[in-house]
């Protein structure tokens, strides 16, 4: 059986979409399909039957942000950047902040940022506040140049 009969014999055309109704990637919930020993996605095939080969830096992007939906229409081309874009302008993500303490590696909160800047004013040492706070010696230059934690009064 060729790929397009193959295709379209696991497409469920609805008014707005055209959903995929057989396996599917279990987080993302795109369309999966096996062309040439290898899962791919089914909306990528889709592009790839309607309008040729997708470039290489290419993702195939949905304009109706329904992972399950194949439909030609609902597909433009874009590059990564170009995708993330597209889900925050959307509302779909959301900017991760990776400032001060909600960085997944901080060591510091930014009650211990304050007493360091207020414990750099009155003279303490660089080296003895790296010390006495468990890190390297350049976070606590860094905090006192402001290249870090500079978002912290």
């Amino acid at each position: 059986m060729d790929l397009m009969t193959r295709f379209f014999k696991k497409v469920r055309k609805t008014e707005s979409c055209w959903l995929w109704t057989a396996a599917r990637h279990g987080t993302m919930g795109y369309g999966m399909i096996g062309v040439n020993g290898k899962h791919e996605g089914a909306h990528r095939i889709s592009w790839i039957l309607h309008f040729g080969a997708i470039p290489s830096g290419f993702n195939v992007c949905h304009v109706c942000d329904v992972p399950a939906c194949v439909r030609p229409d609902h597909l433009f081309l874009g590059t990564q950047s170009d995708n993330i874009k597209d889900a925050y302008r959307k509302g779909r993500k959301q900017p991760v902040s990776l400032q001060g303490e909600s960085h997944g590696r901080a060591k510091l909160t930014e009650s211990d940022v304050r007493l360091i800047r207020e414990a750099l004013i009155i003279g303490k040492t660089g080296r003895s506040l790296a010390k006495e706070f468990k890190v390297d010696p350049k976070t606590i230059s860094f905090i006192k140049n402001g290249q870090h934690w500079s978002h912290i009064q």
